[in-house]
């Protein structure tokens, strides 16, 4: 999966996309694992009720 992250030092997550974006729209992406700890906690920080259906619960 493709993260969308807050700055350059991809440290903070912001969104998640099945694929890669236009770099004008999301600066800062990279692919991310399940097991990243900046997935979980952007995982974590997801509003009740949010859907969350073809992403991966985080390692």
């Amino acid at each position: 999966m493709i993260a969308q992250f807050s700055d350059a030092t991809e440290t903070i997550v912001t969104g998640i996309f099945s694929s890669a974006q236009p770099v004008d729209i999301v600066e800062y992406q990279s692919e991310i694992e399940a097991t990243d700890a900046g997935y979980k906690a952007w995982w974590n920080q997801l509003p009740a009720g949010t859907i969350t259906l073809g992403l991966p619960d985080p390692e």
